[in-house]
């Protein structure tokens, strides 16, 4: 079974209900599962499991704000002891589906608006962080070179720097806001160059066209993005 200190890995996120699971999960080594609280349901999660466990993925835990409605991709105002609250559930509940099936929580990478609040406030990082340490003292899946990053670093904790293939970056090397044009890839062309530089860690387009490089871990295909089964049959063949 691979593990998180392989060299460059693909993973995606799943179990969400995209429908495209047992397409994406056969093609990925590490698999984000979703922990419930943004989408998917048990049936969603048991599937996208046995099948990490069947190709011989690593299963990491995403969890993320309780707001289906939104896709957990909008900020939800949380104290810290309702954070915790809220992620340690996530958390618990994967866990136990995951040991049931005889596998095991490898990383875990927080999803969407959480993800992202992570990636650029350093002081909500610290708190983000401790919660998931407090759980269990496991990588952390984070946005490369980002707050999260330096954060971990000063803690002590081991990270995974990720960087995306689907989404278009800043010149700072952040993701755009999905809320603005373009902040998806979904045309394959356009894809395949950011991946291949990504991947050998070259330089790319940012959205304004500016080149940029940012050194990854993992680089990720979202399980609900179009075309992400062609993407990542695409890389394959970079």
């Amino acid at each position: 079974m691979m593990t998180v200190s392989s060299a460059i890995f693909v993973n995606s996120d799943v179990g969400e209900g995209a429908g495209y699971d047992d397409q994406i999960i056969p093609l990925v080594q590490a698999a984000n599962i979703s922990c419930g609280a943004h989408a998917g349901n048990f049936q969603d999660r048991k599937q996208a499991i046995d099948l990490a466990l069947k190709n011989g993925c690593c299963i990491g835990a995403h969890p993320g704000y309780p707001d289906r409605e939104n896709f957990g991709r909008v900020e939800v105002p949380m104290t810290p002891v309702e954070l915790e609250s809220c992620l340690h559930a996530q958390l618990n509940a994967l866990s136990a589906e995951v040991k049931s099936k005889g596998g095991v929580i490898s990383y875990i990478k927080p999803h969407g608006a959480l993800y992202n609040r992570i990636a650029n406030d350093a002081r909500f990082a610290e708190v983000a962080i401790s919660i998931f340490q407090g759980w269990r003292p496991v990588p952390l899946m984070v946005l490369a070179g980002s707050a999260a990053v330096k954060v971990a670093r000063r803690q002590g904790i081991e990270i995974l720097e990720e960087g995306f293939l689907d989404r278009a970056y800043t010149e700072e090397g952040l993701l755009v806001p999905r809320g603005e044009k373009k902040a998806v890839i979904s045309e394959l062309d356009t894809f395949k160059v950011q991946a291949l530089a990504m991947l050998k860690g070259e330089r790319f387009c940012s959205i304004t066209g500016k080149k940029i490089s940012v050194d990854v871990d993992s680089v990720c295909v979202h399980g609900d993005t179009t075309n992400a089964v062609d993407m990542l049959k695409a890389v394959l063949d970079c």
